[in-house]
């Protein structure tokens, strides 16, 4: 069990005017969790309050919560296969009642729930002792959408010796309801007596997602290891507010014909060059387009000034084509250990509805290389000093829209063992 208060800067959600606000969380939690006779569960309860946006009025985004997560499951073996069916039930109530005014009201009114049962199963089997075969099916019942969701996976791997390995998986999954798409009811004032408002949707369809992967591990020698993976992602039933053609001054949120498809390369090597010294470089590969992405076109060039919306189709380039790096451990004694790492991903180009000139701005965020460097000594035992440098070289280079410019931190510190 436990408890937490807790402040955090962050960029949430954009006011016209500036996108950094301050969130405030108050909640305590009690965990429990069994293993008996093959037998696993546990239930888990949060309650609290939450401040998503400090300072805000009209609508605010201060609300009471409650959590609970409860699942069982029970493992079953025999020979070469094993078995897990589960049950498990998900509720969220959030509470803005007791927050709200007539002059400063939440973004729905009283108080909202969530919930889901589900049911599943995992199933593996072991032929040869090189081929397994996992398959995983799991059925959620929704009350918000009323619908039932099947989720599932299929992962087959095949040892072709004692050095190589080859796998491939096929998996849908789709995503939770959320409480602002589903109950928000706002009413904001923008120029008075004008007023814009923003309702939610208890009938969406859940954004899912389609993943194919296929991977090779292969240790080419007593040190040496790499490992790669080719997959491909395909997510559909995205949502966002729909403005009302009639009335613009009306949005409700409404799935959007948009797909993401996202093919990539990931790897990783491996190698331990003595006993004193191991180096691992890894890094990711990928390009993202969307279908039927709603923006704004402007159509001056053509000879009339007016902003229309339309489909399109288009690379997303807010996902860094490539990210990866590199760590190394090295132990020239056996009382001092440096480690490093390096970081590395490329520019990446975030669109956003500016809400000060009703137009699409864009936000690059350059490529940055993020250095680390920590250098322990053992004093005694297993006590120890440091000195540990995040982002050694300070570049502060942002890391995302509209955030902060990270700069280095630099550490020294005492490690004690009682």
């Amino acid at each position: 069990m436990g408890l937490q208060n807790s402040q955090v800067q962050t960029v949430y959600i954009d006011n016209g005017s500036v996108p950094m606000n301050s969130r405030k969380s108050e909640t305590n939690y009690l965990n429990f969790q069994t293993k008996i006779h093959g037998i696993n569960a546990r239930v888990s309860y949060m309650s609290g309050k939450q401040n998503l946006y400090l300072g805000a009025k009209n609508p605010n985004f201060e609300y009471g919560l409650t959590q609970m997560d409860a699942i069982l499951e029970y493992d079953y073996s025999w020979k070469n296969l094993i078995v897990r069916p589960g049950i498990s039930y998900q509720n969220s109530v959030y509470d803005v009642g007791k927050y709200s005014t007539e002059t400063n009201k939440g973004f729905f009114t009283g108080s909202k729930e969530l919930n889901t049962f589900a049911v599943h199963l995992r199933a593996e089997y072991l032929f040869f002792d090189k081929l397994k075969l996992i398959a995983a099916v799991r059925s959620d019942k929704y009350n918000k959408p009323d619908d039932t969701y099947f989720s599932f996976q299929f992962a087959g791997s095949y040892k072709i010796d004692d050095k190589s390995l080859i796998r491939m998986v096929y998996s849908r999954a789709n995503q939770g309801p959320f409480m602002l798409d589903t109950y928000t009811d706002l009413i904001i004032p923008i120029m008075p007596p004008k007023v814009f408002e923003l309702h939610g949707n208890d009938n969406l369809k859940l954004p899912t997602a389609d993943m194919f992967e296929i991977g090779f591990r292969n240790k080419l020698t007593e040190k040496i290891q790499t490992d790669f993976e080719v997959f491909y992602n395909v997510t559909k039933d995205f949502t966002m507010p729909v403005v009302n053609p009639n009335n613009t001054l009306i949005a409700t949120f409404a799935n959007v014909p948009m797909k993401s498809y996202q093919f990539g390369l990931t790897g990783s090597l491996d190698v331990v060059i003595n006993r004193k010294l191991r180096v691992k470089a890894f890094g990711t590969l990928q390009n993202t387009s969307l279908t039927d992405w709603l923006t704004k076109v402007d159509h001056s060039a053509y000879g009339y000034d007016t902003t229309v919306f339309a489909y399109v189709d288009k690379n997303h380039k807010a996902t860094p084509t490539f990210y990866g790096g590199i760590t190394a451990n090295y132990a020239p004694t056996e009382k001092m250990n440096v480690f490093a790492n390096v970081y590395y991903y490329t520019k990446q180009s975030f669109l956003y509805d500016d809400a000060t000139t009703n137009r699409i701005e864009m936000v690059d965020i350059d490529a940055k290389a993020i250095v680390d460097l920590k250098i322990s000594y053992k004093v005694w035992k297993n006590n120890s000093v440091y000195v540990n440098a995040r982002n050694l070289l300070n570049d502060s280079n942002r890391e995302f829209a509209f955030g902060d410019q990270g700069k280095g931190m630099y550490l020294i510190g005492l490690n004690l063992n009682f």
